[in-house]
């Protein structure tokens, strides 16, 4: 792949990571609702890598030399980190607002569930109110 930007070079470690679908039979949720769940969340990596500038303003010129020079990384790590905790913020808002928390979105956050169709945020995909102390 060819990047553009270093943002994009870190985000792609979400597509690279994400695993294929896998059912759980014994789950609460339908098989189609983890799926719907999958989907929304592999669209919204696939998004971070796409459009990076939905989750931070300033993008950095793409260079691998960067990884490899500890003063120039060290100076972008703060952006980098910014970046990636963008990322995480929003996973961790969705997951609230899935379990009815009051919750207070960004103005970017609103325009990227929008870009992954979710506009009414009560509506979250199921697997966002999973019980995670169940079992």
């Amino acid at each position: 792949m060819t990047y553009t930007n270093l943002e994009q070079r870190i985000a792609r470690k979400y597509i690279d990571l994400f695993t294929q679908f896998v059912p759980d039979k014994s789950a609460s949720i339908s098989i189609s609702e983890q799926e719907e769940f999958y989907t929304v969340i592999k669209n919204l990596y696939q998004l971070v890598v796409d459009e990076p500038s939905l989750f931070v303003a300033t993008l950095h010129e793409d260079d691998v030399s960067v990884f490899s020079n500890r003063e120039i990384y060290d100076n972008l790590y703060p952006h980098f980190r910014k970046f990636t905790l963008s990322v995480y913020d929003l996973l961790n808002n969705m997951f609230l607002m899935g379990r009815d928390a009051d919750v207070k979105i960004t103005k970017r956050q609103v325009a990227i569930l929008s870009k992954l169709g979710i506009n009414d945020f009560n509506k979250l995909p199921a697997a966002l109110d999973l019980d995670v102390n169940a079992g």
